[in-house]
């Protein structure tokens, strides 16, 4: 046979075998191929707590909570159940299918699981919503208790504060019945020492009932360097008022005698009583507005169209790799019988 024509016979049998064989390769990749459902639910962070959460924690919802929901406590829960014990073996597989993101707004988050079968990727998805929803409770809850925990000593220690003020009290106006009127006397300063008397007691009132709830805050929490130099310029300020305060308080008892310490006195203690009055108030609000900082939204549900419909990339892939496998062998055949002449020769 002339090489010319037996060159083109060579060639038009490697173009309808590549285009037999990549039409064959897409058409059974097609056939094959087996689509996954994606079921998803929602969940968000409240914002009606008690608790005051960690800096990060509502910035981005989906990469705080991340851990915790692929955390292997939540995911023992969830292999727990023997149902979805039949559907999988192990958290690994779980871990692999488990899709966190956001959504909308950083205080959202979609819990997303993958499988073969619509009706167990939404029983999946659910079961894992259901053991990380729980875990975030019983945190919350631990935080909460902690809070009310690390609130006691600082309760009791006001208490003891209101009632050594009281027997104060109580034995200056005792003192005073033993005075007569005559002999008493009011404090005769002028109104600008009484203002900035009454001034820097208001100011150390307000600075005591901050550092208070404010060490309570971030009890539950790893201090940084930052919120310990805070607390320790909060402490200095009061430290300064005091002083100013008991040197002005002092200075101005000498002109009032009994009535004035009586006076000053009676004003401490109302300021230790409205310390004592919030701290109290915020432990009643702990023990009445217990929330959940994370609730769900939506409820996974069985979808009805796969991630992927159809699997475009995999059937051009071995479309063309059917495509060009006869034209390869033809020229590996062709440039094999080229070289035998060359070996004969040699």
């Amino acid at each position: 046979m002339n090489p010319s024509s037996r060159l083109r016979r060579e060639w038009s049998i490697a173009f309808f075998a590549s285009l037999l064989l990549g039409a064959n390769a897409a058409l059974i990749t097609y056939l094959i191929y087996e689509p996954i459902y994606r079921a998803e639910s929602l969940v968000e962070a409240t914002q009606d707590f008690v608790v005051v959460p960690t800096a990060n924690q509502f910035s981005d919802l989906a990469a705080t909570e991340a851990s915790l929901v692929r955390d292997g406590t939540v995911l023992d829960q969830v292999l727990a159940d023997p149902k979805i014990r039949q559907w999988v073996r192990n958290e690994s597989i779980l871990r692999n299918n488990l899709t966190i993101r956001s959504v909308g707004s950083p205080s959202r988050m979609i819990i997303a699981y993958d499988n073969k079968d619509s009706e167990i990727a939404a029983e999946i998805c659910n079961a894992i919503t259901d053991a990380y929803l729980r875990a975030r409770d019983a945190s919350d809850h631990s935080r909460i208790t902690n809070l009310e925990r690390w609130l006691e000593p600082e309760i009791q220690r006001w208490e003891q504060e209101v009632e050594a003020k009281q027997r104060k009290v109580q034995k200056l106006s005792e003192q005073m019945l033993s005075y007569s009127p005559s002999t008493s006397r009011a404090i005769s300063e002028p109104p600008a020492a009484l203002h900035l008397l009454t001034s820097l007691r208001a100011q150390i009132s307000d600075l005591q009932i901050k550092l208070a709830i404010e060490s309570t805050k971030d009890a539950d929490e790893s201090e940084s360097n930052e919120k310990n130099a805070e607390k320790e310029k909060l402490r200095m300020q009061l430290d300064i008022l005091q002083m100013e305060y008991e040197e002005e308080r002092k200075r101005l008892e000498r002109f009032g005698g009994v009535s004035a310490e009586l006076q000053f006195a009676q004003e401490e203690l109302s300021v230790a009583s409205e310390v004592l009055r919030k701290l109290r108030d915020r432990v009643a609000a702990i023990r009445t507005e217990r929330v959940s900082t994370v609730q769900r939204l939506s409820t996974a549900t069985p979808p009805t169209e796969p991630v992927v419909s159809m699997p475009k990339q995999e059937m051009i892939r071995n479309g063309l790799i059917g495509l060009l496998t006869p034209y390869f062998l033809l020229i590996t055949m062709i440039a094999g019988r080229n070289l035998r002449p060359e070996e004969t020769d040699a």
